[in-house]
């Protein structure tokens, strides 16, 4: 196997890869913190909005079928591109890079419309 010359980017990328692993095999759970908003030179309304992210983003019962799991966070993600587009479907569907009439039968099917 031949190596990349040093100070390429095939070089760089793969030294920087190594360092990254070692340092995932060097770290433990315990030694992993969770930051919270207040830490961050944030302002308020920031805040706020990073308090409202990770509460969105609890885990769901394990017990609950991926089917389930699934539907709940489509519906959320269509419920906020439309707050996010002032209710425009069209808008909401670009941003979520969907088509807009897939879009209008999704959210139908999941009782977001």
């Amino acid at each position: 196997m031949n190596a990349a010359p040093l100070g390429t980017p095939v070089a760089t990328s793969s030294l920087w890869c190594a360092a990254i692993k070692a340092l995932g095999h060097g770290a433990r759970r315990d030694d992993i913190i969770t930051l919270k908003p207040g830490w961050l030179d944030l302002p308020h309304g920031q805040i706020l909005a990073v308090l409202e992210t990770s509460a969105e983003q609890e885990e769901s019962p394990v017990d609950e079928p991926l089917r389930v799991q699934v539907a709940a966070i489509q519906r959320r993600a269509i419920r906020r591109a439309l707050a996010a587009c002032g209710g425009n479907w069209a808008s909401a569907a670009r941003r979520l890079a969907v088509d807009p009439s897939n879009l209008h039968k999704l959210a139908s099917r999941l009782g977001v419309k």
